[in-house]
């Protein structure tokens, strides 16, 4: 039976269980190295490393103030790699940061709670990503993983939050499988999230700057339909057609 005394919410938990817990943090945030900026990863690995050695030394919060500050410099360091803070590779990088910054003001039961609740939104988040089956199950591991630490933090046994998080699990199959079925693929991002800036589709533009494409989107929507006066019909091969040419 789970435990919800608040007076034990409020205790620091055991040592092995925070380590669980910030083990389980980088489990989960390993599917980003591939698609965010290496400096974006190299501040959290840092600040994860920082946390670790922290937590060692028996230093369970860091003050509001220190905190503010990273939040800011996380902003900025985002901003500086990426453009903007918004968007799908903004936004999943800034919450990563935060997300690990999080961490750092763990000192009761509930504190780490709510760690891992972020975290489940940050599991969410890789997917916008990356869809390969590789990550999809490396995520399902994340997801047990934060589902045991979340068990022991509630006052279950190891044993015991194993099994009741495989059972929560396996209870979910069936409204996967409903929602695999039911729910349609999209050609587009899911709720048109706005995508990385300096972006451009293939077709025509009246003006390009060099650095103003850092990323090239293919379209598919129907630019012309073409048809000739004297009936020519001309063979796949020579399907050819320049546009524009800018020097």
């Amino acid at each position: 039976m789970l435990i919800s005394n608040p007076s034990f919410l409020q205790q620091p938990p055991p040592r092995t269980v925070a380590f669980a817990v910030l083990s389980a943090l980088l489990w989960t945030a390993l599917p980003l190295a591939a698609s965010l900026p290496a400096a974006v990863i190299a501040v959290f690995g840092g600040l994860w490393l920082l946390r670790l050695a922290l937590l060692k030394a028996g230093i369970g919060r860091v003050p509001k103030a220190a905190l503010l500050l990273l939040a800011v410099v996380a902003g900025l360091l985002v901003w500086q790699q990426l453009g903007t803070v918004f968007g799908r590779e903004g936004g999943v990088a800034f919450l990563l940061l935060l997300v690990m910054l999080k961490a750092f003001e763990g000192n009761s039961q509930r504190d780490w709670q709510v760690l891992l609740l972020a975290m489940l939104f940050l599991i969410g988040s890789s997917v916008l990503l990356n869809q390969s089956l590789f990550i999809g199950v490396w995520l399902l591991l994340a997801l047990a993983a934060v589902s045991v630490c979340f068990a022991v933090l509630c006052g279950l046994g190891g044993r015991e939050a194993f099994k009741r998080s495989v059972q929560a699990l396996l209870l979910t199959l069936p409204l996967t499988v409903v929602l695999f079925v039911a729910v349609p693929r999209l050609n587009e991002p899911l709720w048109r999230i706005p995508q990385q800036t300096q972006q451009a589709k293939t077709g025509l533009s009246d003006t390009m700057e060099p650095g103003s494409i850092s990323n090239l989107v293919q379209s598919d929507e129907w630019v012309a339909n073409i048809t000739f006066s004297d009936g020519l019909k001309p063979q796949r091969s020579d399907l050819y057609w320049r546009a524009i040419i800018m020097s």
